[in-house]
């Protein structure tokens, strides 16, 4: 029986796609041990190795919560605040501080993110366990956060990022993506790297809910929700824009908007709807818990995002047979088979113009169906484990 330590900074409980992956390894165990891997899984606020995870609803209430959302707004445009937000979260755990003092001898450490896979390399000592890391981006380690933090990339500590990144990269023994494309595009940036540590596994979710035909559209208006951080990255703003142009020539198909989640654009964007006169076309739900119940009285989906790793958001629209518009950025193709279980856009204004545009033409029905059946295919939690599990014994 190997013995592997899965190890995360972050709470589980969050609302967040990364939080998401690792439940999904909490409430495999079955999986690992069938496979003869007896897996430990290490974070904040999981302390039976057995118990289930509720996932809190997303606040900004609390003295932390303000301060990071301040913090945060600040260093889009002066260093030191992306310097605070990005880093101090990962100096505050002491996940790896309380893993090293256990002295247990496990044969893989398991990462899922960057900083805590470099405190864990300086801090272990003579531990000769195997280091795996995945990293859910699209293979340029930092490009998120140079678009989240205008001027992270001039600054001195960028540089440091780099070190870390470097670092790290020379002393982990297994490097994973959750997409073939990441991986084609890390080998693009870093050739001198081993290409046979590197490998990929496709994100997954467990089966239930299903939903195998679209909500009841009896009001003629079909119903488009779109979950994420309400932020550059994710291209709430292409919506808003998109929907902007239509309206001014009086072309706004029968569709309706919900974005769901909060996040630093969400109160612009809104300003920006009513000053447009759109905001009957889309409606800013804020942050919720209850993200299926939005998907289920929804006809389609849509994530606009400028990069990505290979989001969770997709996966939960497709569970529940929705029909995924999303863009030709990283992993995000390879979950959709445009023209059958959806539609691949441009991320920009152009490219959810031109979906509005021709929204009439699709049969949106049809493809959630297929949506619904790739998911089944390819994305389902026990793919997911037992593709880890094979990565895993192979170290």
């Amino acid at each position: 029986m190997k013995k592997v330590a899965l190890m995360f900074s972050a709470n589980l409980s969050n609302p967040t796609g990364s939080s998401a992956i690792i439940r999904n390894f909490v409430e495999s165990k079955a999986i690992f041990r069938k496979n003869e891997i007896d897996l430990s899984i290490y974070a904040p606020d999981l302390e039976n190795q057995e118990e289930k995870i509720t996932v809190q609803k997303e606040s900004d209430k609390g003295f932390y919560k303000k301060s990071a959302k301040i913090i945060s707004n600040y260093g889009v445009n002066h260093a030191i605040g992306a310097v605070i937000r990005l880093y101090v979260p990962y100096l505050r755990s002491t996940i790896v501080k309380d893993y090293i003092a256990k002295n247990t001898k496990d044969d893989v450490v398991f990462f899922h993110e960057l900083f805590t896979c470099y405190q864990y390399l300086k801090k272990r000592n003579n531990n000769n366990a195997k280091v795996v890391l995945v990293l859910h981006n699209d293979g340029d380690t930092f490009k998120m956060l140079r678009i989240a933090y205008k001027t992270l990339e001039k600054s001195f500590f960028y540089k440091y990022l780099l070190r870390i990144e470097k670092y790290v990269l020379e002393n982990i023994d297994k490097l994973g993506y959750s997409a073939d494309y990441p991986c084609r595009n890390f080998i693009d940036l870093h050739p001198e790297f081993d290409k046979n540590k590197i490998f990929y596994v496709y994100n997954g979710l467990s089966i239930d809910p299903l939903k195998k035909t679209l909500a009841n559209n009896n009001s003629g208006i079909y119903e488009i929700c779109c979950v994420g951080t309400v932020m550059e990255r994710k291209g709430q703003r292409f919506i808003v824009e998109a929907l902007r142009k239509m309206a001014a020539n009086s072309t706004v198909p029968n569709v309706h908007f919900s974005i769901i989640g909060g996040g630093p654009l969400k109160n612009e964007l809104e300003i920006l709807s009513e000053q447009y006169g759109i905001s009957k076309y889309i409606t800013f739900c804020g942050s919720t818990s209850k993200v299926n119940k939005y998907l289920e009285n929804s006809d389609l989906f849509i994530l606009p995002s400028i990069t990505e790793g290979f989001p969770i958001a997709i996966l939960e629209a497709m569970r529940l047979g929705l029909p995924i518009v999303s863009t030709n950025v990283a992993g995000i193709p390879e979950m959709i088979k445009d023209d059958h279980t959806g539609l691949i856009i441009e991320p920009s204004v152009e490219g959810v113009f031109g979906f509005l545009s021709n929204f009439e033409k699709y049969d949106w029905k049809k493809m959630g169906a297929n949506s619904h059946e790739l998911f089944l295919e390819k994305f389902t939690t026990e793919k997911m484990m037992e593709s880890y599990s094979t990565v895993l014994k192979s170290v």
